[in-house]
């Protein structure tokens, strides 16, 4: 409504500005020739030549006042883009060094990270230390707001910790090229984002030109090459808007395929189970555990849901933006931490004992 009022008053100003400059121009020379006349006895030729001067300006000082209002009207928007792009200039990204990011070898270690986003309470990561081995898998679990997807954003620097810092083998995730970091990881979000594409198309997206040869690679270590089979037309059926001709199972897993397509050397899972039932979780942990055995990625799982971490390598336990233990999932599961209380909860038996990497 304010918005439209200003439109409509700065409408008007502009048309009565048009319509009044040229009587008031001639009622000044009216009001200067008398003057001329009275008080300064001027000639007549020299009054003529001047109301000619008056009404040759008259149309050039329409066109200045005209101006003059457009400037004046278009000034509040002018400034207001002028600080939306110096906001943009400040909030760009740093574009880090100019290493480029071949994977891991070791680990990936967080020394005593600490993050509190604009305008929080708390801090979400408070003094963070923990290493993530190369080539295993890390589950991160804890209670709501724990702070497990803002740890892993950090990995391909959506955020940059307040203090502390971010390893890779040794070097800080500053010093590379940012664009080579991200290229090597992976991410499946809670639920599949899938387009009104074929198969074939949502494991290639991002990578125009994959050879088939790579899809059915992804397809293969998906998970999904039973279904892939039984479709008409292979990888080229149609997967429907937003994945409506899949299960939900599916879904996931095509969205794992994609990832995978990618060759990342860090794969995250943002709650992959989240949203399936018990059936389709257990296809989910099974691509999972082959994914550990036949590829040398690095995994990162966020888990609420105990039962798709027990192939996990590493359980890292978050509360309130702290470690509360790290180590072998039997290990914890005998303690006294979140994830042993929660695991008791569930009714869940503690995992088979599995030999982690020394971080």
């Amino acid at each position: 409504g304010r918005q439209r009022d200003a439109v409509v008053g700065f409408g008007r100003l502009l048309a009565w500005s048009t319509i009044l400059v040229e009587p008031i121009a001639l009622a000044i020379a009216a009001g200067l020739v008398v003057a001329g006349r009275s008080w300064f006895a001027m000639p007549g030729e020299e009054i003529a030549l001047f109301l000619l001067i008056v009404l040759r300006l008259a149309p050039a000082a329409r066109e200045l006042a005209h101006s003059r209002q457009l400037l004046v009207g278009n000034l509040p928007s002018l400034e207001r883009i002028a600080a939306r792009i110096a906001e943009l200039e400040a909030a760009r990204e740093d574009r880090g060094g100019g290493r480029r990011f071949e994977g891991l070898a070791r680990e990936l270690r967080f020394a005593a990270v600490t993050l509190r986003h604009p305008g929080a309470a708390r801090a979400a990561l408070d003094r963070v230390s923990l290493a993530i081995p190369a080539g295993r898998i890390t589950a991160l679990v804890g209670p709501s707001g724990a702070g497990k997807s803002t740890l892993v954003d950090l990995v391909p620097r959506i955020h940059d910790p307040d203090s502390g810092r971010v390893l890779a083998d040794g070097v800080e995730l500053r010093e590379f090229d940012l664009d080579a970091l991200r290229a090597a990881i992976a991410f499946v979000p809670q639920r599949p984002i899938l387009l009104g594409g074929t198969i074939g198309e949502h494991v290639a997206y991002g990578q125009p030109g994959l050879a088939p040869a790579e899809i059915d690679r992804a397809i293969d270590l998906a998970g999904l090459r039973a279904t892939v089979d039984a479709l008409p037309a292979g990888v080229a059926s149609p997967v429907g808007e937003d994945g409506s001709r899949l299960s939900g199972g599916q879904a996931q897993r095509l969205e794992i395929a994609r990832a995978l397509a990618r060759r990342a050397r860090i794969l995250i899972l943002d709650e992959p189970t989240s949203a399936l039932d018990a059936d389709n979780e257990d296809v989910v942990v099974d691509v999972v555990r082959r994914l550990r055995r036949e590829s040398d990625c690095t995994i990162v799982v966020i888990a609420h849901r105990l039962s798709t971490v027990r192939e996990a390598d590493q359980i890292v336990v978050l509360n309130d933006g702290r470690v509360e233990a790290a180590g072998a999932p039997d290990a914890l599961a005998q303690g006294s931490n979140w994830y042993a209380h929660a695991l008791r909860r569930q009714g869940l038996t503690p995992p088979p004992a599995r030999t982690v990497a020394a971080s």
